[in-house]
């Protein structure tokens, strides 16, 4: 069961990871640093992934 519940954790976090690389791509330093909605989507995924993480078993 363990497992099975890490695979959707796991599966959250990669997913996260993706969005956040969607969000930048082509996206510069300055126009990241001037769009407070980048700045929060990349935030929110961030979020995401630590709260997966704290879920994933330590086995």
């Amino acid at each position: 069961m363990k497992k099975q519940g890490d695979r959707v954790y796991l599966q959250h976090i990669l997913d996260s990871i993706a969005r956040i690389e969607s969000y930048l791509h082509e996206v510069d330093e300055n126009e990241f640093k001037s769009s407070d909605l980048l700045q929060d989507g990349v935030i929110r995924q961030i979020q995401i992934i630590g709260e997966a993480s704290k879920r994933v078993s330590s086995d």
